[in-house]
Order: structure tokens, then C-alpha cells, then sequence
């Protein structure tokens, strides 16, 4: 599904943004100007383009759709912040880590999104810590895939729930029973629980 032309516009005619369009299906980069630089770089590129990823899996979009893309963002440049230096050296769009969002969310769909974020971005840090730095990554974005394989997304403010709990653990398991502790259960479930996800 993801085998096919996407168009990319760049130095677009307005300033501060970047977005994924389903209509004509192109990921849309603004010029520099604003106070922002031009947003076709790095993390905001891989943001746009994961928006294409949930389209073609036919996943909702809405705050799942914000918190699946800054996961392929986050996890393709191994960073925790999304849009860094878009409005100058130091600044950002979203800083995972920082914000520690918590499940319920009830804020709009960029900040809800950072509850699904923080989950891979924690669950990333368990497996590295107990893989190793390199491992750690590598399984982390392999899991990463299997789950968006599966999983079915989740619907209104929340961009992940007890669902998507089970979903990661079905994709981390090796015998059909994730009753019987998954492969990287402890991790797994740490990262849920640190988003107050059971």
C-alpha cells in the first residue's frame, strides 16, 4: 500500500507548517518566514510522510494519527523532539519527554498525540536498556512496525489506550499467548504504565 508515487511540495507560500493531504496525496512544506525556517527538514518531514503511512493502513487520523507520526519521526531520527529549532536554534514544535502526557487526554490532537509518543519513546528507552543502545533501537522500530501491522488505531482524543497495550503485546509475542509473558513484557507494560495506561 505504500508502493506508490507521493507527491512532496516544498517552499510552499506561507510560513510555519507542513501538512499531509489525502486529496492528491502529497506531503506540503512551507517556505521560511515568520520566525519559523522552512519546514521541509528532518523530524517535520518524517511527521508529514508517517501521516501518508496511517492513510494507506486506513487508520484514523485525529490525535492517533499525530502521535503515529511523531513515533516515525521520533524513532527515525532517535529523538525525542519533534520540529526542533522550527522557530530558531533552541526552540520546538513537541518535546515528548518533557510533556509527560497521560492517559485520559482531553486536549487537542497534537497534544493528546504525545500520550502514544511517550509510550514508543519510553518503550524505546526499556528495550535499550536492556538490549543495548543499538539492539535496543533496532528491536524497537521492528516492534514498531509489527504493531502498525495489526493495530487498528484509536479513535477520538485518545491516541492510545488498554487496546493498544494488547495490540504491542500481540505484536512482541512468540508463541500465540501473550498470557504466558511476551517476549519483553516488563518493558512493554512499563511504558504503558508510565503513561497511567494499564
Amino acid at each position: 500500500g505504500l508502493d506508490l508515487a507521493l507527491d512532496c511540495h516544498v517552499n510552499l507560500p506561507d510560513t510555519c507548517n507542513a501538512f499531509f493531504t489525502p486529496v492528491g496525496m502529497s506531503i506540503n512544506f512551507f517556505a521560511a518566514g515568520a520566525g519559523c525556517v522552512n519546514t521541509a527538514y528532518g523530524t517535520v518531514i518524517n511527521h508529514e510522510y508517517a501521516h501518508f503511512i496511517v492513510n494507506r493502513h486506513f487508520l484514523p487520523q485525529g490525535a492517533f494519527g499525530e502521535g503515529y507520526a511523531d513515533c516515525i519521526a521520533m524513532f527515525e531520527e532517535n529523538d525525542s523532539v519533534v520540529g526542533r529549532d522550527f522557530l530558531g536554534p533552541g526552540t520546538f514544535v513537541r518535546d515528548i519527554v518533557a510533556a509527560d502526557k497521560q492517559y485520559p487526554c482531553t486536549g487537542e490532537v497534537h497534544d493528546c498525540g504525545q500520550v502514544l509518543g511517550g509510550v514508543w519513546w519510553d518503550l524505546k528507552l526499556n528495550l535499550e536498556a536492556s538490549l543495548g543502545t543499538g539492539p535496543g533501537l533496532e528491536y524497537a522500530r521492528q516492534l514498531l512496525t509489527d504493531w502498525t501491522e495489526l493495530t487498528i488505531g484509536v479513535r477520538r482524543k485518545n491516541s492510545a489506550t488498554p487496546q493498544t497495550a494488547v495490540e504491542v503485546l500481540t505484536a512482541a509475542d512468540d508463541d500465540g499467548d501473550i498470557s504466558n509473558r511476551t517476549p519483553h513484557y516488563d518493558e512493554i507494560c512499563d511504558a504503558f504504565a508510565s503513561h497511567s495506561i494499564p
